[in-house]
Order: structure tokens, then sequence, then C-alpha cells
């Protein structure tokens, strides 16, 4: 089997990702192509328009995306997204913090660069026992405000270290972003827009870290991930009422483990039945 990907994020590596590595868990004799006129199937995403030259009736399309757009159902066979749409039975929902789990031992990737064992994200070697800072945000962009809103309130209390294109201190690599994250109490990440099913690799990174998220995403994200294992802005009544909370758990040690200690996840995540998608699609 040849399969091709295009219209990828930076640095995605086609011979070293996660979907290259599912399909190679079911079959055997894959073979990565650059060609993607020539390709068996091929996956593609929402960085470019160069799928538009295949042609169909010889090559499947697979559509991926993690980004909060709606998969273009006339444009593709099958799709994987965060959305909990299925299109007519052809989507698949896959959100981008799966992608964050190392399944099948890789070891980590080109982008992203690591991917941490289910087993791991409350015990690695970034967690530290007692961080000494109070908290962090990581981004490079605030298209609706609301990051900087709560970087404001919560800067009003203590000092908040801020890293990203807008102070000059990008940095590339998630082994990275997890070090600098594992020295804060606490982890201000918010996604960057919010929409039902749409969650990252935020909420993860900042626990693998061992630092409590300050978060915000659409109300579905109990579906999951567990209430308990996180501040989230909406419940509260506002801005104000959550630094509040912050405050409190600063303050003690041991309401801050008891959070750090609750399990991330409603339920233990599976990658099962995305393996009996991906058989069906590849048959």
């Amino acid at each position: 089997m040849k399969v091709a990907f295009t219209d990828f994020w930076w640095k995605f590596d086609p011979n070293s990702n996660f979907f290259i590595d599912a399909i190679r868990q079911l079959r055997d004799n894959v073979e990565v192509t650059d060609n993607i006129l020539d390709a068996d199937v091929v996956f593609f995403s929402c960085f470019s328009n160069n799928h538009l030259s295949i042609d169909r009736q010889k090559t499947k399309k697979i559509y991926y995306t993690g980004e909060n757009t709606r998969p273009p159902v006339d444009q593709c066979d099958w799709s994987i997204t965060f959305d909990f749409e299925t299109y007519a039975g052809k989507n698949f929902r896959l959100p981008l913090w799966m992608l964050q789990i190392d399944w099948w031992n890789a070891g980590g990737y080109t982008n992203p660069q690591y991917v941490i064992q289910l087993a791991e994200i409350n015990n690695n070697r970034f967690r530290k026992p007692n961080p000494t800072k109070f908290c962090s945000t990581v981004f490079n962009r605030d298209k609706l405000g609301n990051r900087r809103q709560a970087l404001t309130a919560l800067s009003e209390y203590k000092p908040v270290d801020c890293y990203g294109e807008p102070w000059g201190n990008w940095f590339y690599g998630e082994d990275v972003k997890l070090e600098v994250l594992s020295n804060y109490k606490f982890t201000l990440c918010y996604e960057n827009t919010a929409y039902p099913g749409y969650f990252t690799e935020k909420p993860i990174h900042a626990r693998a870290a061992g630092s409590i998220p300050i978060y915000w995403s659409d109300k579905t994200y109990a579906i999951d991930f567990n209430p308990a294992a996180f501040i989230h802005l909406n419940d509260f009544k506002d801005i104000n009422e959550l630094v509040e909370e912050v405050k409190r758990i600063d303050n003690d040690d041991r309401e801050r483990m008891k959070i750090l200690n609750q399990p991330l996840f409603n339920k233990t995540p599976d990658i099962s039945p995305f393996m009996r998608f991906l058989a069906e699609v590849l048959r």
C-alpha cells in the first residue's frame, strides 16, 4: 500500500507520525510516497490545497485537522477531526490531545516533537514535587483577547511569566515546553477558540508538567476530561472569581496536590475505536 501526506503543518514528517504508525499496526508492506498522484491513500490537512489535484476515482482521500474548522466533506472520502458531528458516518472524532499520547512506543516525532506514554502523564521526568514559581503562560496569538484579560487579572495578584512571540522568547519543542511549565504551580492555557469537542494538547502539557491548568474551552470538555483536575473559567461567574480560587489554592498546598492527584480523564483513553475505524477505511 502506498500512502502519501500533503497539506500538513510545519515540520510534519511523512515517514514518522501518528498516522503512518497506526497504519503499520494494521498493514504490512506500507510505503510512504511523496507523489500524491501515485498513492493508494492520501492523508491531507488544512494548511494548503495540493490535495485538489488528486483523482478520487483512483485514490482514497482522508482529511485530518486539529484546528477549529469543519471537514471539507465534498473533497474527502473520510475525515478525522475533533468534531462530535459524524457527517453522515464519514467523520471519526479524534481530538488533537490524543496525538500527544505515545500509543506505539514511538518515542517522539518531528512535530509534535514529544509525545508521552499514557501511564506517565502524572509521573514522568518533567514533574517536580514542589514547583517554586506561581504561574506561566505560553502563546503566540490571542485572537479573542481573553488570554490577556486573564493574564492581567492574575498578574494583579502575582506576576505571571509569559513565553511566546509577543514577548520575544518563543521556543520550539514539547519537551522544552514541559520543562518550562514544570517550574510553575499553575499554567494559563486557554484554547484559541471554543467549539464542542475542540480540545488540544494544552491541558495534557500542563498536567504532565505537574502544573494545574487554568483552562478555557467549550463546556463539553467534561466529556473528555475530569473537571476536578482543572480550574476552568466556565465554572466561575467571571475572571475575578476565578482569580480568587487560584489565590486560595496557591496558599493551600494540600488542596493543590489534591487537584494534581485527580485523574486527568473521565475514562482511560482508548485508541482501539480509532484503529477499527482506520481498518475499515483501508479495506
